[in-house]
Parts: C-alpha cells; structure tokens; sequence
C-alpha cells in the first residue's frame, strides 16, 4: 500500500476513534479518565503578533497658542489634500490598469469569471462583483482575481458534475478531485471569494500563489463524510507547490491538504468545525499562527517543516507526526503551540528526530506522546492539567527543562524506553509523578518530582540511571479507621 494512502487512513481511523473516547493509548498500563478544566492560553509567539499596532504620538508646533492654532490648521488642510489626491491617484491606477470587472448584471466588462480569466495575461486583475458563480475556473497565467464586494457575496460553486484535476500521486491510477478554482503552475493571487460546497474545492498545482482571505464553507471531504473513499482538501496543494494560504476562514469541510512533497505557507487562518491541515507535507513548509477548532494537524513522512504558534482547542488530537519507521536524523520543529481539551495533544509516532519546545498543553488527555519516535527532543514544554503530561513509549527522545503540573500521572516512560531526562519539573500528580515502567532504561539527571500522590514508582523489570534528582518524600498514607 502506498504509503501516503496508508497515513490517510490512519488519519482518518484516529479522528474517528479519539472522537468521543476517554481511552489513552494501549501503550499506558493504567486508564486514566481526565478531569478537564477550562483552560486555554497563547503561545508567546501568538501573543506577540496579536499585538495593537504601536503609536507614535506627534508633538505639536511651539511658539503662542495662536501659532499652534494656525500650524495644526494647515497641517489638517495639508493631510486633506494629500488624501484626496492619493484617492484620485488611485482611481486612475486602476483605470490606467484596466482592470476586468465580473458582474452578473452586465455592469462589468464580462458576466462569468471564466470569461474574464480567459481575457487576463500575467500582471492583469480581474475584480469578481457580488453574485453566485457557478464555475470551475483555470487560472494559468499569473494574474490578480480579486473579490470587488463584500466577501460573503461573492460566491464560487463548482458546477455538479463538474471537471475533476489529479489530487496527488497517491495511487495508479492517481486520484482526482472536484474543483471550482485550479491553478495550474502559476504565481497568481487569489483574495476576497467565498467557495461554497463539498466540491468546491481551491486546487494549488505547482507554482507558488498566494491565496488569502478566503472563506471556505463546507468545502472538502472530511473523515465523517469520505464514505471510505479519499479525505480531499478544501484547498489541495500538489504538484510540489510553495503555495501561500493565509488570513482565510474554513468552516467544516477538510481544511488544508498536501501531497507529492509540497511546500505550503499556512498562515494565520481559522478552522473550525474539524476542518484539518494534514498530508505529505515538505521540507520547506511552514504552519503558523492558525487556529484550530476542533480539527488537527497531521503530517506523514521525514519532514523538517516547522509547526509554529498554532492555537488548537477541543480536538481528537492536536498535532500528529507519522514517520514510518524513518532513521533519518530529521524532523519537523513543533514549536510554541497551544493544545488543549482534546485527546493527545502532540503526538510523534514511527522514528525521526523531531524538536518539539516551549508549547503549552492543558487539559488534553495526554499532553505529549512519543511512540518508538526516534530521538525526539522535549525542551521546555509547559504541560499543566493533563491526564498523562508526557508519556515515552520505546523512544530514545531527549527530555529537558519541561514543566509538568497536576492530572493524574506527569511522566510515564516505557516500553524499553531509553530516553534521556534531565532538569525537568514533575509535580502536583494525583497518582504518580514518575513512573519508569517493565523493559524502559531511561537516563534520570537533576530532575525534581514533588508534591506528587507518589512521586516516583520503578515497575518491576525497569533499569534507570538516576543520579542528582530531587524526588521528594511521599506523603504519608491517611490512617485507617
């Protein structure tokens, strides 16, 4: 079975499986049930660009009040002018630009959007007005289609029955995908549309273009609604693209899919209602500052793509990385996300070397969880409130510098286990802060396990290395009787 095919259906497996289950994974000897608070905090990161625009206060002119009067008063006069002359300016740039203007009523210059793409060389715009465009259009030259209205009345659908484009090269004979809007090897933008419907989808081949402020409504074929068949994108990304999808809004559907190694710019979009961004996803890509509802994020493959500052809430699970059995010495950088009330939060199976650091977890069921994941790195994660903080099945990860509070168990290692903890925080555990379980020979340095229900168990058949760790006595048992 190819493998992308086959990380789709365990994708697709998993989400409906975490949906409603209170299981942690079989590799946990206990089954912890979660109490889950309402938590959720933004990474640093997040916080940062979420920033009001700084203000630079002007001084005003010296002299008599009546100096002050008159300077503030030409000045006034000044920017008014400079104003309306930018706004004329501007008219006439889009009229020296002779921009084509889509209008149903016969305003524009043409009434279809097919129409006018058809018209357009590279470098032209093409201005969509309100109305309901039942169309799937070609772009192939690197153009401007920009919405001209308010964004929730410009609506794309694809035509039932519509033409279909190859997804990806996931099987012989390759898949192929409904859509309203395919780019074909091009550097166009695309801004200010509504794409509306199952198949309606926005189809990235090749090329590098830029789609933003979008709205995608049910668009895509997601894990309830595949019947079996391939989970499609709202926008697919295939072709190795370097497409730039930013600033957009997808409501239901299936959010984000890449295949053939292609390397997307997910930026600063809202998901919601589980819509996803998941695939076979390359080197170069970048996931940033999305916010995610109840969907995920999910990548197959040795990658070294960079997961950063993404908020994700209520999920099956937040991010999955899949490397089947890679050994190469790579991996993604999973970097300041925010993860709670969902399943597992990260999740890091099948080898690679990825870095996960300074994320923040509360109240997932497991916070992070490694299985036979290579030599991972754990550096400064802040888990609080989770069932299981961290838990290592089989992994040689290095573990450093993390911070787990509260749930039931902080730091469960297992399953011949030989990964390296040193300088971690582990405290507040209703159960167990540290648990070393049958066959794990993990490496234990200055570690500090306190205030714990019991601070540190070593099952029977496990082999540490512990020195310079501060485990804290036990609390006495209550007296009976």
């Amino acid at each position: 079975m190819n493998e992308q095919r086959s990380f789709e259906r365990r994708f697709a497996d998993r989400m409906e499986a975490e949906r409603g289950s209170t299981q942690l994974p079989d590799a946990f000897y206990d089954d912890f049930r979660l109490q889950a608070r309402d938590a959720r905090q933004r990474p640093r990161w997040l916080a940062l660009i979420k920033e009001p625009p700084m203000r630079i206060s002007s001084s005003l002119a010296v002299g008599s009040p009546m100096a002050r009067v008159v300077a503030i008063t030409i000045a006034t006069l000044l920017l008014a002018l400079l104003a309306v002359g930018a706004g004329i300016a501007g008219t006439r740039l889009l009229a020296a630009d002779d921009a084509i203007v889509v209008a149903q009523d016969g305003s524009g210059t043409v009434t279809t959007i097919t129409e006018a793409v058809a018209m357009a060389e590279d470098g032209d715009t093409v201005l969509v007005r309100p109305g309901t465009y039942v169309e799937a259009v070609i772009i192939e030259e690197d153009i401007f289609l920009i919405g001209d209205g308010p964004r929730a009345e410009i609506i794309i659908e694809a035509p039932e029955d519509g033409p279909t484009a190859r997804a990806g090269d996931l099987s012989n004979p390759r898949p192929e995908a409904a859509y309203a809007l395919l780019l074909q090897d091009v550097d166009a933008t695309v801004s200010g549309l509504t794409f509306r419907g199952e198949p309606s989808r926005v189809h990235a081949s090749g090329g590098s273009p830029m789609l933003k402020g979008l709205a995608l409504e049910d668009v895509g074929r997601g894990v309830g609604d595949r019947d079996g068949g391939e989970m499609y994108g709202g926008v697919i990304v295939s072709g190795g693209s370097r497409a730039t999808i930013r600033d957009s809004i997808f409501e239901g559907g299936n959010g984000v899919r890449a295949y053939d190694d292609s390397e997307p710019l997910v930026s600063a979009n809202e998901l919601r209602a589980g819509a996803v961004i998941f695939g076979q996803i390359g080197d170069g890509s970048v996931i940033r500052g999305n916010e995610i509802t109840g969907g995920a994020i999910g990548m197959s493959g040795a990658t070294t793509a960079l997961i950063e500052g993404n908020v994700i809430s209520d999920a099956p699970f937040g991010i999955w990385i899949d490397s089947h059995d890679s050994d190469e010495e790579i991996g993604p950088t999973i970097r300041e996300n925010s993860i709670s009330g969902g399943g597992t939060g990260i999740e890091v199976t099948g080898g690679g070397a990825p870095t996960i650091e300074g994320n923040t977890l509360t109240t997932n069921r497991v916070g992070i969880f490694l299985s036979q994941a290579g030599a991972a790195a754990l550096v400064g994660n802040d888990l609080a409130d989770n069932a299981i903080g961290i838990g290592i099945h089989g992994s040689a990860a290095q573990v450093e510098g993390n911070t787990v509070r509260g749930g039931t168990t902080g730091v469960s290692v297992s399953g011949e286990a030989t990964a390296a903890l040193a300088g971690n925080t582990i405290e507040g555990a209703a159960n167990r802060g540290l648990f070393i379980g049958r066959g794990a020979s993990p490496t234990l340095t200055e570690n500090r396990a306190c205030d714990n229900g019991t601070n540190l168990v070593i099952d029977e058949g496990a082999d540490p290395m512990m020195q310079d760790n501060d485990i804290c006595p036990d609390p006495p048992a209550p007296a009976e009787g």
